[in-house]
């Protein structure tokens, strides 16, 4: 019966670790371009080299899709870094989660990095951006965030990519998502420096469709954005998962100490 159980945990943990696998970010250049890009901005306690691993510490794919705004004055998003052949094309901005179409541009093609903009959703739905009314309203606060090139593909149905991966025309995930671990001082230019918090995250886009992915592509540094007071929402099928796996794992270890 031991030998039963240990072989069923080591399945579920396989799975287990097989379906995060699946999630893992598909890094074309082993990440270098992005690391070199967080790093970049790195002062301390380590200058030029950021605690954060973008190989390792990227939230989980379904978990980065919906977020929410948890500050009462709105959210702040600060461009890092663009580094993409059509830098002056692509769009970046929130959409409504009941309806992806119901979309808000942020920062328009050609924006540079240190452009800031302040995003704010109202009780009534209405979306904000820079303390003004854009005219489009979501149902709530639950939104995504959309990387738009299409102006860059003449013709080209890609080109629209969503933080929900299942909205991707080539079903692939083009956004990496970076917490803040309280540790690094960051600087974006022109601003000051400041702590990378907890309530901080660091954005990743490829803007690139998966037909024209190479040895190097994807690698996440198209389009590198810090967004702050906003918080993932998890999905609950993702959550009901974890925590189905964990329950299990724990059940069969106590099991196995009995024996």
């Amino acid at each position: 019966m031991k030998k039963i159980s240990i072989i069923l945990l080591t399945g579920l943990l396989s799975v287990f670790l097989m379906s995060m696998s699946a999630m893992a970010v598909p890094f074309g250049d082993g990440g270098a371009s992005l690391q070199s890009a967080l790093n970049n901005i790195t002062l301390g306690p380590n200058p030029g080299v950021s605690s954060t691993n973008v190989l390792t510490d990227y939230l989980p794919d379904p978990v980065d899709s919906y977020w929410s705004v948890h500050a009462s004055g709105g959210s702040v998003n600060t461009l890092i870094v663009e580094i993409a052949a059509w830098a002056d094309d692509n769009a970046f901005g929130i959409y409504d989660r009941n309806n992806p179409m119901n979309r808000v541009q942020i920062f328009a093609g050609g924006a540079m990095g240190g452009s800031q903009a302040l995003m704010s959703i109202l009780a009534d739905g209405s979306v904000y951006i820079n303390f003004s009314d854009t005219g489009i309203d979501f149902a709530g606060n639950s939104f995504g965030y959309y990387l738009d090139s299409r102006s860059s593909h003449p013709g080209w149905t890609g080109g629209l990519w969503y933080s929900d991966t299942n909205l991707n025309v080539d079903g692939a995930d083009h956004m990496a998502v970076y917490q803040g671990k309280g540790i690094d001082t960051v600087q974006i230019p022109p601003f000051a420096p400041g702590l990378w918090g907890t309530n901080e995250y660091v954005l990743a886009f490829e803007d690139q469709h998966t037909i024209e992915w190479s040895n190097t592509e994807p690698d996440f540094s198209d389009f590198v954005v810090m967004v702050e007071s906003v918080e993932p929402i998890p999905e609950p099928s993702t959550m009901l998962l974890f925590g189905t796996g964990m329950v299990i794992f724990a059940s069969f270890g106590r099991k196995l100490r009995k024996k």
